[in-house]
């Protein structure tokens, strides 16, 4: 259903009025609550293990991740009916330590409308949508998106 779907990387700016309400168990148990991280920036990363330019993207979201105290970044997985039970394993192997949670697409969809995968949301410090990105991100696009976040604080 997702596969196939991104052919090349847009940023769209998507400002919303509501913070986003999601709160789930990570893979490994533990439960995350976006709530919890209102006064910072999150970028989310909606991806599939079966998603070839997902996996790819993974060791640069990784390294974001590690460069970026105070900016969290947060992997929504769509393999809720498959391959769900490998993905502590599959994560693990490809050296991703950041929060990652299985969802269905429906679940998903509390961000906005998920066009295809991966597709990286920006989640401002009023826990709203204040950016998303469509297709694999690169280091700069990354930064890039930070760095507009945090002009305009």
């Amino acid at each position: 259903m997702w596969a196939g779907l991104v052919t090349g990387g847009a940023a769209v700016a998507s400002p919303r009025d509501m913070p986003i309400e999601l709160e789930a168990a990570d893979i490994h148990g533990e439960v995350r609550n976006l709530a919890d991280l209102r006064g910072d920036i999150v970028f989310i990363n909606v991806w599939a293990s079966w998603c070839p330019s997902c996996v790819k993207e993974l060791p640069v979201l990784q390294a974001f991740h590690e460069a970026h105290d105070g900016v969290h970044v947060w992997g929504l997985s769509l393999d809720m009916f498959r391959d769900a039970e490998r993905l502590p394993e599959f994560v693990g192997k490809h050296g991703v330590t950041y929060p990652v949670i299985n969802v269905s697409p429906q679940e998903a969809s509390v961000l906005g409308y998920i066009e295809g995968v991966p597709m990286t949301f920006v989640i401002g410090p009023e826990g709203t949508v204040v950016g998303e990105y469509l297709g694999p991100v690169s280091r700069e696009v990354l930064e890039n998106m930070l760095s507009s976040q945090q002009q305009g604080r």
